[in-house]
């Protein structure tokens, strides 16, 4: 069992620094701080975020944005009754 545990935790990995690059390019600065506050008065009121990506080149529309992962909470942002992403 502690074989699979340890194989299944290291292919999370290179899924999750993928999600924090792409999490940390997209949120920067001003964005970030946007971002800060509206999650926090979400949570506040015990709702979830809607973001809505507007990404031009296909290439990057394709990217998996569902893995946009934020390392200062350790957790994936999308999912469930927190942040619902479209990307047009």
């Amino acid at each position: 069992m502690k074989t699979v545990v340890k194989y299944f935790s290291s292919k999370k990995q290179p899924i999750k620094d993928f999600g924090q690059n792409i999490f940390d390019s997209l949120l920067k600065g001003e964005v970030r701080s946007a971002y800060d506050v509206s999650m926090r008065e979400a949570k506040q009121q015990g709702k979830g975020l809607r973001m809505k990506l507007r990404i031009k080149p296909p290439e990057l529309a394709a990217l998996p944005w569902e893995f946009l992962y934020d390392s200062r909470y350790a957790k994936y942002i999308i999912f469930p009754g927190t942040l619902h992403l479209s990307v047009i």
